[in-house]
């Protein structure tokens, strides 16, 4: 694939071991990532960055599988906490599941790949982040982006709204939901919003 010098030329590459983003202070308007942070494992520096370029009035949106999933997203498997333990992958590959990705994979192959995903993948608890980013000079707040998500959960929670069972609906679906969106913004701002 490639992308125009349009395109290129907005791409920055972030030195892991300096993590410093390439922009002036108070530079950046909007931060977006989708299903990235569950692959931070140092989040301090990430988000005092954020803390630095984003404008007053920026805003950071990071929408990132639950910790507490039913279905872990990048292996498959049910119940996602469960999957850091090597018996719980071994009894589902031999079981016969596998991602989309390993069709076709022994099981061993399959425990393997399963581990490896799981050396790169770092779930925390809400309160972590949400204390995180106070820490470092930050507003924090999840969100539910049920209301403006176009997977089957959203769809769901958009048909009961209308039926009028949000009430019931919208925190049980909140529930089994497998991604949740993360607002960050400066501290200042969130204070006075």
């Amino acid at each position: 694939m490639t992308y125009s010098p349009e395109v290129t030329s907005r791409l920055f590459l972030v030195d892991p071991e300096n993590l410093r983003f390439p922009f002036e202070d108070r530079s950046i308007d909007i931060i977006v990532s989708d299903q990235v942070l569950e692959h931070v494992f140092d989040f301090e520096p990430i988000f005092r960055e954020h803390a630095r370029v984003l404008k007053p009035n920026g805003l950071a949106v990071h929408r990132f599988p639950r910790r507490y999933a039913l279905w872990e997203v990048h292996t498959g498997l049910p119940f996602a906490p469960m999957s850091r333990y090597r018996w719980y992958l071994t009894l589902w590959a031999l079981a016969g599941l596998r991602s989309e990705r390993q069709k076709g994979f022994s099981w061993q192959n399959a425990v393997q790949t399963n581990e490896t995903i799981f050396g790169t993948t770092n779930y925390v608890s809400k309160r972590y982040l949400l204390d995180l980013a106070q820490k470092t000079g930050l507003g924090g707040r999840f969100i539910n982006h049920l209301p403006i998500s176009e997977s089957r959960m959203g769809r769901l929670y958009r048909s009961a709204n209308r039926l009028g069972l949000s009430r019931i609906a919208g925190p049980l679906l909140m529930a089994v939901n497998m991604n949740h969106t993360l607002i960050l913004e400066s501290a200042e701002y969130a204070a006075n919003r």
